[in-house]
């Protein structure tokens, strides 16, 4: 145990300790503040790769959507122009047999 000889000691001794538990703390502190740093990093990267999905998966349903439009306007198509045949070939049936 040291024998303070003035109030400067005392004063002195007391910045010691309290420099001390301010350090402590200030550790505390910043490793807090790190894993915070960590943790929004992360959900920083999950809200990225989420939203990434949700695009991909809306522009999958997108394509989808447009060939199966395309499908249905060719099928259509197809479906017109037989029609005309049959009525071309029934046309002709009938020019045929008088």
């Amino acid at each position: 145990m040291s024998y303070h000889r003035s109030a400067h000691d005392v004063a002195g001794a007391f910045d010691r300790g309290a420099q001390g538990l301010a350090m402590s703390l200030g550790t505390v502190l910043i490793e807090q503040r790190m894993v915070r740093q960590a943790d929004r990093q992360a959900a920083n990267v999950i809200r990225a790769r989420t939203a990434k999905l949700v695009y991909d998966r809306v522009f999958a349903e997108e394509m989808a959507a447009q060939r199966a439009e395309a499908v249905r306007a060719e099928q259509a198509e197809r479906a017109e122009r037989f029609r005309i045949q049959r009525a071309m070939a029934a046309l002709a049936a009938k020019r045929a047999r008088g």
